[in-house]
């Protein structure tokens, strides 16, 4: 999406929260911040895996180097969780 759009951050709010529809439970988004969590090792990678999918299946891509996997704390939206 071009940079500058007036409704850029909004719209592309909305694909992402439609992207994770049904993941709730294990998954939240603010704007392009995508947050998933879990209560253990074997359902954070199911859960990774599965969002993920949906976000090559919608053929989007994502930095390697904004990413972070496995973490067991992290800054997410200027909060450490």
């Amino acid at each position: 999406m071009p940079f500058g759009l007036r409704n850029a951050p909004a719209t592309f709010s909305r694909l992402v929260v439609k992207l994770l529809h049904g993941m709730d439970d294990f998954s939240g988004a603010y704007l392009d911040d995508i947050i998933s969590f879990s209560n253990s090792w074997d359902q954070h990678a199911a859960n990774c895996r599965a969002v993920l999918t949906r976000i090559r299946n919608a053929n989007l891509m994502l930095s390697r180097h904004k990413c972070q996997f496995a973490a067991a704390d992290l800054e997410y939206l200027g909060h450490h969780v």
